[in-house]
């Protein structure tokens, strides 16, 4: 599930809480990858985007850093293939991570974001918030004053329900209309038809 697929503003949501690696990691995820093929920049973000779900994904700012930093030292080099500087991992690199990457180590501790348990659960939780944050894109709007207040009531309603439920856990008696709602299955057709499953 790719959560850029989403087509949700990121800065709206500010910068993530966590991120799947310690201090130190990145480099040798980077060097991971680029022992697979050459890659440019932008594909790198790509790569660990789909690893991690769409739930993480590293800045440019992060990213060209540090492939700089390993093309100083010697562990890639850079070559210019259709106005992109594509990197690719030299002999240097490949006997760094060799010896100082313990990359089952560190993909052990990566394993609850590349497979996460709950996966489908999440798919569908996140389908539905998609499928509000489309309907309030195209309808909001037109909506009148005393209708976006009482929009804004509920959304500000289910996100402290949300927060309680996330720091004690479902509660035991909620009423029936709080449950949530079933599956609904493929979005309806009319406006949010373009958010297809394999977005998801």
């Amino acid at each position: 599930m790719d959560l850029n697929s989403f087509n949700i503003p990121g800065p709206m949501f500010g910068p993530p809480k966590e991120r799947p690696f310690q201090k130190g990691d990145f480099k040798f995820l980077i060097l991971d990858v680029l022992k697979e093929k050459p890659c440019y920049g932008y594909e790198i973000i790509r790569i660990f985007e789909e690893r991690f779900h769409g739930f993480y994904a590293p800045s440019p700012g992060v990213v060209y850093p540090t492939l700089q930093m390993m093309e100083d030292i010697g562990h890639v080099t850079a070559s210019a293939e259709s106005g992109k500087k594509v990197y690719s991992i030299t002999v240097e690199g490949l006997l760094f991570l060799k010896e100082k990457g313990c990359m089952e180590d560190r993909n052990e501790r990566l394993s609850d974001w590349d497979n996460p348990p709950n996966i489908r659960e999440i798919r569908k939780t996140m389908r539905e918030f998609v499928r509000l944050a489309e309907m309030l894109k195209w309808e909001i709007r037109k909506m009148e004053p005393d209708e976006l207040m009482r929009v804004r009531d509920i959304i500000v309603h289910a996100y402290d329900h949300i927060e309680e439920i996330i720091k004690k856990g479902l509660p035991e008696n909620l009423p029936p209309e709080k449950h949530p709602p079933p599956d609904r299955g493929e979005p309806r057709e009319g406006k949010l038809s373009h958010i297809r499953e394999e977005n998801i």
